[in-house]
Formats: C-alpha cells, sequence, structure tokens
C-alpha cells in the first residue's frame, strides 16, 4: 500500500492556536488548567478545566446560521483552515476533489442539542428552530468543514469516545494508502459544555476539589480533569508530498484496534484489550517492540484506567527496558474524542524536533502503576519511532487504539 506522510498541523488549544507556541508551551511543560467560568460545575463538585478563554470564531456569527455559535464547530473550522494555510498547497478545485474529511467526535455540539430540548419543552416541536437540526450532532465539525472549505472527496464522522481521534486518523490514511484519496484532513474536536460535565460526573471519573490536580500514574490521582479543542492533521501521499517538497513531519506507519471486554468481564483482564492493540500496531508497522523510542500514554489520572494502560505496558515489554513514557493529559486535560489525534500531533512534534514532554504533577509512585521510565521533565533526545494510545476508560466499554509513527 501507499505510504502516508503528515505535512501540516492546525490546532486549536488552550495553550495556543497557532502550532509551535502550542508546541512550545506542551515542550516545556506548561499547564492548561485554570478555573471554569463559562458556567457553573459546582454540582459536579469541580472548578477547574482547561478551557479555552478568548477565541475569535473562523467565521463571524450570522443570523440564518445558528451553527456559527457552536464551539466545537468553530474549534474544527479553525484547526482545518490552519492545516491547509500552513501547509503551502493552493486548494483548487483538483485538490478538493482528491481530499477527505475524518473527525472524530461523540459529545460535541451539546449546546444546540440542550437549545432544542428546551424549545421543545417550552413550546411544541412546531416551535422549534429547524435550522438547529443539522448542527446538533457531533457530525457537524466534520460536515462543516467538507461545506465551509470545499473537500469532497469523502467526508467520516468517528464517534467511539477516547479512541475516536486516533481511529479518524486511520480512516484518513487508509483512504490514502488504498489510493482513494490524494489527502485528507483527520484529527477531533471536542467542547466543555455544562452537558460534558453531567456525562463524566455519572461515571465518577473526574477529579473534584478547586486544587485538583491532572495526575497521571501518581499515587494521589482521583480522576480527569477535563480539556476541550481540535486538531486536525494534513495527511498526504508520501511520494506526492516529496513531489511539491512538502516538510514531513512524521509518517504514519501502523495501527491497531480492538473492542474489549474491561476487567471483571468474563474472560478477561485488565490489560488485555490495550496490549492487543499496541502489539497489533507494532505489528502492523513492522517493527519490535524494542524499536519505539517514546509512548504517548492514554493515563487521564483515572485510577483504573491508569493502572489497566500500566498492566498493558509491563505486559508488552515483560522484563524489557520500557522507553521513555509520557501523559500530556496532565498537561491539556481529557479531551474525549479529540485526545488521541492531539497526542498523535504532539508525538509527530516530538519526533520532528528529538524533545519529549513531560508529565506533569508526579510525585508519588503507585504500586499498582510503577511506570519505571515516566518523562517528569523535558528531555532531549533522538527520536525515530513513537507509539500513541488511546483506551476507553469509561465503564463497560472497551475500545482500544494504538497508533505508530515514525521520524521523517
Amino acid at each position: 500500500m501507499l505510504r502516508v506522510a503528515i505535512t501540516s498541523i492546525g490546532i486549536v488549544s488552550p495553550l495556543g492556536l497557532e502550532l509551535e507556541k502550542f508546541w512550545l508551551a506542551v515542550g516545556g511543560g506548561e499547564s492548561a488548567f485554570s478555573a471554569i467560568e463559562r458556567f457553573s460545575t459546582a454540582p459536579y463538585g469541580v472548578y477547574r478545566a482547561a478551557g479555552i478563554g478568548e477565541f475569535v470564531p473562523f467565521q463571524p456569527p450570522k443570523a440564518k446560521q445558528p451553527w456559527t455559535n457552536t464551539r466545537a464547530t468553530q474549534f474544527a473550522l479553525m484547526a482545518a483552515r490552519k492545516a491547509i494555510d500552513n501547509s503551502g498547497i493552493v486548494f483548487d478545485e483538483t485538490v478538493r476533489h482528491e481530499t477527505g474529511v475524518a473527525l472524530g467526535s461523540t459529545i460535541a455540539c451539546q449546546d444546540l442539542v440542550r437549545e432544542l430540548d428546551v424549545q421543545g419543552i417550552a413550546g411544541n416541536p412546531k416551535t422549534i428552530d429547524p435550522l438547529l437540526f443539522p448542527d446538533a450532532s457531533p457530525s457537524a465539525p466534520s460536515c462543516r468543514i467538507s461545506l465551509q472549505l470545499g473537500v469532497d472527496c469523502f467526508n467520516t464522522i468517528v464517534s467511539n469516545g477516547a479512541c475516536s481521534g486516533l481511529d479518524a486518523i486511520r480512516h484518513g490514511a487508509l483512504a490514502i494508502q488504498l489510493g482513494r484519496a490524494r489527502m485528507a484532513l483527520a484529527g477531533g474536536v471536542e467542547e466543555l459544555t455544562r452537558e460534558t460535565f453531567v456525562y463524566y460526573a455519572a461515571m465518577g471519573d473526574l477529579a473534584g476539589g478547586e486544587d485538583s490536580l491532572c495526575r497521571p500514574f501518581d499515587k494521589r490521582r482521583s480522576g480527569a480533569l477535563l480539556g476541550e479543542g481540535a486538531v486536525v492533521l494534513l495527511l498526504e501521499e508520501y511520494e506526492h508530498a516529496r513531489a511539491r517538497n512538502a516538510r514531513i513531519i512524521a509518517e504514519i506507519c501502523g495501527y491497531g484496534a480492538c473492542y474489549w471486554p474491561p476487567a471483571g468481564a468474563k474472560g478477561a483482564s485488565s490489560g488485555d484489550g490495550p496490549h492487543f492493540a499496541m502489539r497489533q500496531a507494532l505489528a502492523d508497522a513492522g517493527i519490535d517492540r524494542g524499536d519505539v523510542d517514546v509512548i504517548f500514554a492514554n493515563a487521564s489520572g483515572s485510577v483504573a484506567g491508569d493502572a489497566r494502560e500500566y498492566s498493558a505496558l509491563a505486559e508488552l515489554y515483560g522484563e524489557a527496558e520500557m522507553p521513555p513514557i509520557t501523559a500530556v493529559k496532565s498537561s491539556l486535560g481529557e479531551l474525549n474524542s479529540a485526545s488521541g489525534a492531539v497526542q498523535a500531533a504532539i508525538c509527530a512534534l516530538s519526533l520532528r524536533d528529538g524533545l519529549v514532554p513531560p508529565t506533569l504533577h508526579y510525585q508519588e509512585q503507585d504500586p499498582a502503576c510503577p511506570v519505571p521510565s515516566l518523562v517528569k521533565r523535558p528531555v532531549k533526545r533522538r527520536l525515530e519511532v513513537g507509539l500513541v494510545n488511546a483506551f476507553s476508560t469509561t465503564p463497560g466499554s472497551g475500545a482500544c487504539s494504538s497508533l505508530v509513527l515514525r521520524a521523517a
């Protein structure tokens, strides 16, 4: 099959709306968390998140386009536009017909869903604004990218929780590998709404308190802190990128995914799913575990989720030395569907610059997940291969995905 390169990245994040500013912050160990001010989260005992403050929309709202008020859609549009602008490609009619969109999003656009409910309860179905319907679903951001930017080779939304971003990248890459597209805009998006906190509070997986921290793998971890934003990678057929002298950031080499019953289900062990996904990704890339130079862990501070991932890593490496492992959700929060895509973007930048960003707030080792090679400070070293993990920590879910990237 054809090779797939990452040639551009567009980012919308609390740590920056420009890629290099964002990378400088993440690589330097900055934290994106602050007090939640847009709405009250007191009922859930959570007061901090990695939210985006001032934000100028890609397209100003219009009276007959209420979708433009949806943050998730605007995040995705801006990230896609930045990926295109940073690529150096002129998106003419030919390029648009050769480019597709694959985006991961599961709980985006919930503000519009709530507005529909309010209108329906306050009046009757005839009083509901019909212009809200097309954008009151997680598929709206990917559809609006295609409509606004005119790319029409394919359009796909992946709503698979924490694995959605990596799965969307896989979908875009596979279309290129099979010769069905020349390029793809692939990534993920999520936004913070009241409904987001209702969702996570119901799972009991949020770190509460006004001074709470996101502490992946730490003994004192008590849950995740949430984040929001979008990332879009421009995926490109490798030889096409070389022919136009594009700067290749990294290459997509392998992917693994599965649905595996969580711990407690009949015949399941705690690390079965994550271990299978990582092993499958390495096999798909044609590399050995020892070839991996850095692992971007899924760890978010989830008590059970972090221990499950460590169990899988220990099973994969056995007595062998683990490569450096970092958990960037300690800086950016849990972005659900967008997390895997954001970590893939950071991994690509790490491979480009030979820099492993740190895991923040780690102080006390947990016997349940004593990660021996956890990176606590920025580390400069030669990097050739990176592994990115995205595993669901939702009770009852067993979705697991892993992606292998190689330096250009």
